[in-house]
């Protein structure tokens, strides 16, 4: 599997050479995927060295290869040029493109006034060049930064892929998932075409597949919204592997529902508020003191937030997130007293 996966890697970068176009140069595929994939299969260091130095040399000649084909040559012209009358002819057809159109030779000599609109057609070429450029770009979807930027200070990423969190305005929408019709490219080369998901609500789904098939890949754009999953539907992509901490078991469980998460932060920011109106003479956020009607009127502007933060959480049955997660702990194998490790 691994020699057909480098082997097509390789085809593929000749064939780029071939077709005049240019490797990514901002992808070391040797580091980045040919050398992980030496050692998971369980090659030595002295081995898996050797083998990544030959890839490298190989790949090194390709873009040798492309540079040259970029030089410059120097060629025959067939007839000689006319300087002046070619200039002339650029400085006609500036003027029409000013005035929003063209001149075209007919063939017989006389001139045809265009009826395309250049603006329009500026337009058309720069979308067209926009949709080739993201056509060619790869997906590069660090789910890591799900696990690393720690979501609970940061939901910037998670509130990309996941726009909506609240999950008790979602409750009578349907959640079975249908995807049909859809390709998906890896390195400039297609693993699925064609091909279509469907996912019903409430059922477990295993993806199995040989090595290098492109499961990762699929689950990377899901996880990406790449593939079009509905809004509402929540996605979270976990890592195989995630650098253990000091937050507990338990907490970990509870920490993963973002939303109460929020509600609960929101909770105590509200309390916070109400116990700094509740000094003599509270200050306002300019640093002046408040009168009796602007702490009355911010009292109950923040009594009605916490009245609707306590329905929400009334709504996800927060006071029992706790028992929850214990059972989805002991469903994974975990004893009462590993809950608190």
């Amino acid at each position: 599997v691994v020699v057909d996966y480098v082997k097509g890697y390789l085809d593929d970068a000749a064939a780029v050479v071939a077709s005049g176009g240019e490797h990514d140069a901002g992808e070391d595929p040797v580091a980045d995927l040919i050398r992980p994939m030496l050692e998971d299969a369980g090659g030595s260091d002295a081995g898996v060295a050797a083998l990544c130095a030959q890839f490298s040399q190989m790949l090194s000649e390709l873009e040798e290869q492309a540079d040259a084909q970029k030089r410059p040559t120097l060629a025959k012209l067939a007839a000689p040029v006319n300087m002046a009358v070619q200039l002339a002819q650029i400085n006609k057809a500036t003027r029409a493109s000013q005035l929003g159109t063209t001149d075209m030779a007919h063939v017989k000599g006389r001139q045809v006034a265009s009826q395309v609109d250049v603006v329009k057609l500026r337009k058309a070429e720069a979308r067209i060049a926009a949709k080739m450029e993201k056509r060619g770009s790869k997906s590069r979807y660090e789910a890591s930064k799900l696990i690393n930027e720690n979501p609970l200070d940061d939901n910037d990423l998670l509130m990309k892929v996941n726009p909506i969190l609240d999950y008790t305005s979602t409750r009578d929408k349907i959640k079975d998932v249908k995807l049909d019709s859809f390709d998906i490219s890896f390195s400039g080369k297609r693993i699925l075409t064609n091909s279509s998901v469907h996912l019903v609500y409430g059922r477990r789904y295993g993806l199995i597949g040989r090595n290098g098939i492109g499961k990762s890949t699929l689950l990377r754009n899901i996880a990406h919204r790449e593939l079009a999953v509905p809004t509402y539907i929540s996605i979270l992509f976990v890592e195989q592997e995630m650098v253990g901490d000091d937050t507990q078991a338990l907490h970990s469980v509870l920490k993963a529902d973002l939303f109460r998460e929020q509600l609960l932060r929101d909770e105590a920011a509200v309390n916070e508020e109400l116990r700094r109106l509740d000094v003599p003479e509270p200050l306002d956020d300019r640093g002046e003191v408040m009168s009796k009607a602007e702490v009355d009127a911010k009292k109950a502007e923040m009594g009605d937030r916490l009245n609707s933060i306590m329905t929400k959480l009334q709504d996800i049955e927060a006071d029992k997130a706790e028992s929850k997660a214990g059972e989805i702990l002991s469903g994974l194998g975990f004893n009462a007293s590993d809950f608190s490790r």
